[in-house]
């Protein structure tokens, strides 16, 4: 007996092959994987900055995204961000490896201009604003440590889809 759910995921497939990159009133969520190149400012508890500057890393968003127009989209996204950094540098404390990795988490809301669009590619620019936190766990030895912080994010970037 074939299971609903399965399909369920076949009807999705055919689906997306034969859909249109981006229509006007288009309903899309998609996975996607990429790197991501961030401005990082990092503050005491006094509001005194520790280090500002940039980034590398890579990125794993969830978009949902929503054609209002032949040109324009809104849309949400969440995911988060692995980036390594120095914790000496970034955030005052050292461990016995230079390197840390930074697991950041986000949602925000979206906004994009899909310059060019055909059957099967996309192209736009778009800008984002929301809400981001970011987390450092590790152990140092037999030492622990935990490292939590939160704060508003801005993106502006390029997408291509095909």
């Amino acid at each position: 007996m074939i299971k609903p759910v399965l399909v369920a995921l076949a009807l999705a497939a055919s689906t997306v092959v034969s859909a249109q990159s981006f229509v006007k009133g288009s309903l899309s969520i998609g996975l996607s994987e990429g790197a991501t190149y961030t401005h990082l400012r990092t503050m005491n508890s006094h509001s005194d900055v520790i280090h500002d500057g940039n980034q590398e890393g890579d990125r794993d968003p969830l978009i949902v995204e929503y054609g209002l127009s032949k040109r324009w989209s809104i849309g949400l996204t969440t995911g988060g961000d692995l980036i390594s950094v120095n914790p000496s540098t970034y955030y005052g404390f050292t461990t016995s490896k230079n390197k840390v990795t930074a697991i950041t988490s986000e949602f925000t809301l979206d906004a994009a201009y899909h310059y060019f669009t055909d059957a099967r590619i996309d192209l736009s620019l778009f800008a984002s604003a929301g809400i981001s936190g970011v987390t450092i766990k590790g152990r140092d030895g037999d030492r622990t440590y935990q490292y939590n912080a939160c704060g508003p994010v801005a993106r502006i970037g390029a997408k291509a889809k095909y």
